[in-house]
């Protein structure tokens, strides 16, 4: 198996129910400042301003809120070990095991990405806030699925370019950007690119 690494990342899962009880609490403690600081903007926005523009500053604080409750509880989760991506190869490196899988050999891959920390462009998204990037396939009839963030713009950049040596290779596999099919993380293709594409790589757009 190659040992040149072209992505890694941490995979992860969400906390089991007892592991959360325990994490909860410590979560809330951490960021419960944030729920009397929006209530004192939300008061001193009534007091200042007439209802109508109160009204419109309380929204607003109430969406920050709860994007920023999204990102804390969607960062809140269990790592488990390490997924690295090269040309043709696929590696999961857990606690106690390390597993290889020849990228030729698997069916039904699908990579979703859902955002980048130090790209604005997604970070604007709400989807790119609350869901993960996730990874999954398919090998002798067992179905694996793996969730990993991609926190630095050379993370995506390397994925890119993983992701492009899959094409040129005609590797079979589909990727997603924000739930909608895409090409290299872009899913605002014209009708006329997606036939070129399909063209010269010979893959399904569906």
């Amino acid at each position: 198996m190659p040992e040149k690494i072209g992505f890694s990342s941490k995979i992860n899962r969400d906390f089991s129910k007892d592991e959360w009880k325990k994490e909860r609490f410590s979560i809330l403690k951490k960021y419960s400042w944030l729920i009397p600081a929006f209530i004192i903007i939300g008061g001193c926005a009534i007091l200042l301003f007439d209802f109508a523009l109160a009204m419109t500053i309380v929204l607003v604080a109430t969406n920050l809120l709860i994007t920023i409750l999204m990102r804390i509880f969607r960062d809140n989760v269990k790592i488990i070990g390490e997924l690295q991506i090269g040309d043709d190869f696929l590696r999961i490196k857990e606690e106690k095991r390390t597993t290889d899988f020849n990228i030729n050999e698997l069916s039904n891959i699908k990579i979703y990405f859902n955002g980048c920390k130090e790209i604005t462009d997604y970070n604007r998204n709400s989807t790119a806030f609350w869901k993960m990037n996730n990874i999954s396939f398919t090998k002798d009839d067992k179905e694996f699925f793996y969730r990993f963030e991609i926190k630095t713009g050379k993370q995506h950049d390397d994925l890119k370019k993983v992701i492009q040596s899959w094409y040129n290779a005609q590797i079979n596999f589909k990727e997603y950007s924000l739930n909608q099919r895409s090409f290299l993380f872009k899913n605002n293709q014209t009708y006329k690119e997606i036939q070129e594409i399909k063209s010269k790589y010979n893959v399904e757009w569906v």
